[in-house]
């Protein structure tokens, strides 16, 4: 007896997993409520597989989005769709991962990962730098996993990596060119405070920095530098005017402001 009741609930399971995942996803967004960050327009497809044109997460825009819903999750009490995304938006963005929403945590992502231009990062940052200043390389984001929770998350822990890393800025008749090799970072979330440790290392400069981000927009930074053997000569001449290195040659300054 406990066999037949154990099969029906599993045909019963399978039987409406079937129904859901068939069925057109435009007539699902009409009745699941979203969070009210999170806007898509023109899907089409069904919920087991699909696109839309435009994905918006609060006042970002994502680009359109691919994803290929994952049945065997909805045992373990979780709709999980594999999504791919970023094409055709504003900052040449893309990515894949896994995201979906949990009967106990509600909305989460694992193992994300994405790509955008440095300089698309530099620009959203508006920080206000004294001088005119350009940035090579790609910004890769990997979220390990990440449980949301207003305005940001509540939890989560992932890391960013500068690849292909270069500064560059113009001063008068004078170029300076600063290769950083690769930047590497771990990221942090616990009721929407968000922390930063990162470090590099090139043959140019090595430095270590830390940062926060809280629920306000308020940001906080430190960070420290040390010129290394092949350190720019043009570079070096401007050193003086930002403050005397300590002991051990590092040179450390501190940010804080809202973006």
């Amino acid at each position: 007896m406990k066999k037949i009741i154990g099969y029906s609930l599993l045909f019963v399971s399978f039987f409406i997993a079937s129904v859901i995942a068939t069925l057109p996803v435009n007539v699902v967004l009409e009745w699941v409520s979203l969070p009210r960050a999170l806007q898509i327009q023109g899907a089409s497809g069904t919920v087991w597989q699909g696109q839309a044109t435009s994905v918006r997460w609060q006042r970002y825009q994502l680009g359109a989005l691919q994803w290929q819903f994952r049945p065997s999750e909805l045992f373990s009490g979780a709709a999980v769709v594999q999504v791919r995304f970023g094409r055709g938006n504003q900052w040449q963005l893309s990515g894949k991962g896994l995201v979906g929403y949990s009967l106990s945590d509600g909305a989460f992502a694992q193992n994300v990962v994405a790509s955008l231009p440095a300089a698309q990062v530099l620009d959203q940052l508006k920080l206000p730098i004294p001088v005119p200043l350009s940035v090579t390389g790609n910004v890769d984001i990997n979220i390990k996993q990440a449980i949301y929770g207003a305005p940001w998350c509540a939890s989560g822990e992932g890391s960013l990596a500068w690849t292909g890393s270069a500064v560059n800025s113009q001063i008068g008749t004078v170029a300076l060119d600063l290769n950083l090799d690769q930047v590497i970072a771990d990221v942090q979330c616990q009721n929407s405070q968000l922390t930063l440790e990162g470090r590099q290392s090139s043959n140019h400069v090595i430095a270590e920095f830390d940062a926060e981000l809280t629920p306000q927009r308020q940001y906080s930074a430190s960070a420290w530098f040390k010129p290394e053997a092949q350190f720019p000569a043009e570079l070096a001449n401007y050193l003086k005017f930002i403050g005397s290195p300590d002991g051990q040659g590092r040179y450390r300054f501190t940010q804080a402001g809202r973006i």
